[in-house]
């Protein structure tokens, strides 16, 4: 189970864009990635997964019955295909397809947002005072990414939803962050892991060495994405406990 979850989580690498790492570092993350997958018995190179075209469709047809404009200069298609991709590998587990489908809209929405907003953050800045509210969001993919952050808690466990919910605002406050810390300095102290992540140097004293790893895991939603990681029909306390190792296994890979 622990390899095949392994073989889903490393496909989460695929979608996002690759950030520059420092030339001195490069062969010490590979090092740190070629082990990780050692471990997990993944052989190297990954076999590609066929991308899923059935599955798109439905993915657009939902997006279509819930009224979002697909030709508009807020096009969700191309952030559509990531969530396809995420849900058709890191995910493929999931038995309801319904789920699966609002599983790949969320990360449809949770890309466009860390794509779309970290240059231009105005809207995202009234996203959770808006959701709080249930006020409309100003963007629409906003207005639609709140909807089916509300929906899918329907589909989940009550403390598996509120820990959904409050990941995933999590993750909206962290493209704020990134932002408002452009500029900061990182400390030399930190794991190789962290470089991977960080848009630019950050000023992060040695004294608050853990900073980058609170950056990190709110940034990504590793609780959100841990989460949706487990079919809802299991009883709560089935996996639980595992939302810790997931959530490194989340943070360290995606």
């Amino acid at each position: 189970m622990t390899i095949s979850i392994g073989r889903r989580l490393v496909h989460l690498l695929l979608p996002f864009k690759v950030l520059t790492v420092r030339t001195e570092q490069l062969e010490s993350t590979r090092e740190i990635i070629i082990s990780l997958l050692c471990t997990w018995n993944i052989n190297i190179p990954l076999s590609p997964v066929p991308y899923d075209n059935a599955f798109h469709k439905l993915c657009i047809e939902d997006a279509t019955r819930r009224g979002f404009p697909l030709e508009s200069r807020h096009s969700l298609p191309s952030f559509i295909r990531g969530g396809v991709i995420l849900t058709t590998t890191a995910y493929a587990h999931i038995p309801d397809e319904n789920m699966k489908v609002l599983i790949a809209l969320w990360l449809a929405c949770f890309i466009y947002v860390d794509d779309k907003f970290l240059q231009d953050s105005g809207p995202i800045y009234e996203f959770q005072d808006h959701f709080v509210r249930g006020i409309s969001q100003e963007d629409p993919v906003l207005e639609m990414f709140a909807g089916l952050i509300r929906e899918m808690t329907l589909h989940l466990h009550r403390i598996a939803a509120n820990l959904f919910v409050t990941s995933t605002l999590n993750g909206v406050t962290g493209v704020l962050l990134e932002k408002e810390t452009q500029g900061m300095q990182v400390s030399s102290y930190c794991s190789p892991y962290f470089y991977i992540f960080l848009l630019s140097p950050r000023e992060v004293s040695s004294a608050a060495a853990k900073y980058p790893t609170y950056s990190r895991i709110m940034s990504i939603a590793a609780e959100a994405f841990a989460i949706l990681a487990f079919p809802q029909s299991l009883p709560l306390n089935s996996y639980i406990h595992a939302l810790p190792e997931a959530m490194t296994y989340f943070m360290n890979i995606k």
